[in-house]
């Protein structure tokens, strides 16, 4: 009806305010759904009905917080899709925006709030994806703090939970990123409590049970990176839980059990009694659009996975046949977004790398040399910002190294 108002000549503050804030409405809700393609065009329709009203004089503060409010839901919706630097400034200008409500005094903690989480989404695009940690971390201390003053004022303020959650869930992947996993876990303990509280409050909140199950996978790499196996499958297994009790989150996990099957592979657990994997993706695979890019690709996810197993359990032939498989298969993939071509980089980077360790151990060391060196030319694609993106690019170079070495030794160019 708003939009309708407005192409009958409706240039009015409050209908324009109306409709921005139902078009971010309409992107959250698009994003819930997995339809990420009408949630940006939602949130950018948003931005666009708003900015020509804030370049006037004095725009109220109704039209501050609808327009803070697009750019948060537009700039998100950049970052997601790859275009990281135009997502990055989007989200700054929702910062200024809600800022300029009332200087953060906190007299509007409303205002606060929306500052918090424009705060949270760009410290994950400056630290994440731009590799601007020192920006990001000083971004992300700043505003986790006016998270908790609004939390010291109201404890049960929801949209400063969520904020702080989410502000400590971006400080702890940095701190990750940089391999310091102690203090990654010490923010990632905080972004569970804040999830625990939040569902507390509101256990009725799908958003929140699924941030927690996330929490709780985060928790579980960073066990799994202490090489603490058995606290990594625990906290693995309270994902699992999660997702089990609210199934509509189960798209957004659906390979989650992979990660306790392969533990559980390289850990000497019999094949028969493996986490069952792919019982507890089906649905998830189900419940995302038929034919859509996500459905095809963790389709695949599933398939990788299988390979993963096979040669944890030296079924090296197998798993080559598979992937060479799965190469053919990836050739027909399109891809319409930066977000998709990376994703489709890193799994042929690690379809190349299956067929070179199965290789290598098969014995077909110039196979094994041509596919390494194919996996690497595919990561040398992505960006490389943060010590584990260099650190998984440096195995496969390690790979190559051996298969090059094995292959002069077979010609007699390198001493035994």
């Amino acid at each position: 009806m708003l939009d309708r108002l407005r192409s009958n000549g409706d240039s009015s503050e409050l209908t324009a305010t109306g409709l921005g804030f139902g078009l971010a409405a309409k992107a959250r809700l698009m994003l819930f759904l997995n339809r990420y393609d009408e949630e940006r065009k939602a949130a950018e329709t948003a931005v666009g009905v708003l900015r020509p009203l804030m370049s006037q004089p004095n725009p109220s503060t109704r039209l501050k917080r609808a327009y803070g409010d697009a750019l948060t839901r537009y700039g998100f919706g950049q970052m997601r899709s790859g275009a990281e630097e135009e997502g990055a400034k989007n989200l700054q200008l929702a910062r200024d925006a809600y800022r300029s409500i009332d200087e953060l005094k906190l007299t509007d903690l409303g205002a606060a709030a929306g500052y918090a989480e424009a705060s949270a989404w760009l410290v994950e695009v400056l630290g994440q994806r731009q590799g601007k940690n020192d920006e990001a971390r000083r971004i992300g201390e700043e505003s986790a703090k006016v998270a908790a003053q609004i939390l010291e004022r109201r404890p049960g303020h929801m949209a400063a939970l969520r904020s702080h959650a989410l502000i400590v869930g971006g400080l702890s992947q940095i701190e990750a990123d940089e391999l310091r996993v102690n203090k990654a876990m010490e923010f990632g303990k905080q972004y569970l409590e804040d999830w625990q509280a939040f569902v507390k409050l509101d256990p009725g909140n799908t958003l929140g049970w699924n941030n927690l199950a996330g929490g709780y996978v985060g928790m579980a790499a960073g066990r799994e990176a202490m090489g603490k196996v058995t606290e990594a499958l625990s906290a693995y297994r309270a994902s699992v839980d999660i997702v089990n009790r609210n199934p509509s989150i189960i798209a957004n996990f659906a390979l989650l059990g992979g990660s306790i099957a392969q533990i559980q592979a390289e850990t000497g657990v019999r094949r028969q009694d493996l986490f069952d994997y792919r019982s507890f993706a089906q649905p998830g695979l189900n419940a995302m659009p038929a034919g859509s890019f996500a459905r095809v690709f963790a389709t695949e996810g599933v398939a990788n996975l299988d390979r993963e197993i096979e040669l944890a359990y030296g079924e090296y032939r197998s798993a080559m046949t598979a992937a060479r498989a799965a190469l053919a298969r990836a050739s027909g993939m399109k891809t319409t977004t930066e977000t998709q071509a990376r994703q489709m980089n890193f799994g042929l980077a690690v379809i190349h790398r299956q067929i070179a360790w199965a290789a290598y151990n098969l014995g077909d060391f110039a196979t094994a040399e041509s596919e390494a060196r194919l996996s690497i030319t595919d990561l040398e694609r992505l960006p490389q910002s943060t010590l584990p993106q260099k650190v998984g690019l440096s195995e496969h170079r390690l790979l190559l190294a051996a298969a090059i070495a094995q292959v002069g030794r077979a010609r007699g160019q390198v001493p035994p």
